[in-house]
Formats: structure tokens, sequence, C-alpha cells
């Protein structure tokens, strides 16, 4: 099993560009909004993504009632998790009182692939949290 951390915050072309000389970091994966601030950056230490980050004011499909239309300030992407089964049971346990779900009908629906994943979902827990989980 794998386990990345995204972290929304305001500001995120400067926290990059902090990151990045702080920690002698590369950009992996890049991908911006429209006015320039990312929606989605891998921070990365050789071939390994550190962390990655994302701005927080952009209304996204992580997004629910419980949060204003914000994302969470932490999301985790659990991939490589090695079976549907393990999928599944995570599924069956972190969906149950999920304040946001985008795969409702489970794992083999998702709206969008999470790194390509092929059996993956999505849900904020009940605490806040932002869960990606893929096979």
């Amino acid at each position: 099993m794998q386990s990345g951390c995204q972290i929304y915050i305001k500001g995120s072309i400067e926290a990059v560009a902090l990151y990045v000389k702080a920690f002698n970091l590369t950009l992996g994966i890049v991908d911006q909004y429209e006015d320039g601030t990312y929606r989605h950056v891998s921070l990365m230490s050789g071939e390994n993504e550190i962390v990655a980050i994302g701005e927080d004011c952009h209304y996204d499909r992580h997004a629910d009632g419980y949060t204003g239309g914000k994302l969470p300030n932490v999301a985790f992407n659990v991939h490589s998790l090695g079976t549907k089964e393990a999928v599944d049971h995570a599924y069956a346990v972190l969906s149950e009182h999920a304040r946001y779900n985008s795969n409702p009908e489970g794992p083999e629906s998702p709206d969008w692939d999470e790194n390509n994943a092929e059996y993956w979902f999505g849900l904020i827990d009940k605490f806040g949290i932002y869960w990606g989980v893929g096979k």
C-alpha cells in the first residue's frame, strides 16, 4: 500500500515556490486553474512525491455543504491497496456516515480515476478528512 498527502491552502503559487526552495524539490504532475493557482501539483524528491498542494479557494468535486464549498485542508490518497476486496472493505467502513461520497454506487463506478487505479472511490469521512482509495 502507498499513501500520499495533499494539502489545500490559500496562496498555492507562493507556497509551492517556498517548499520547492526549502527542500530542493522539483515539480511532478502539474494541474492549474485558469488563474494560475494549483488545482494539484506534486512536489517531488527524486522519483518520490513528498506532498501534493492544491488551492483551497476553488470549488472542486471534493467540496460539500459541511466544508462551505471548500476542500478539506488535508486529503489522503491511498493507492496500490492490492485487491478489490481491500478497497471494498475500506469503502464499507469509511462510507458509513460520510459527509460526501463521490462514488455512492461503490468503487466500480468512479466519476474519475485516481492514479489510474481502475477500482477507486473518493469521499469525505464523518471527521471531514478526504480519502481517495484505489486498488
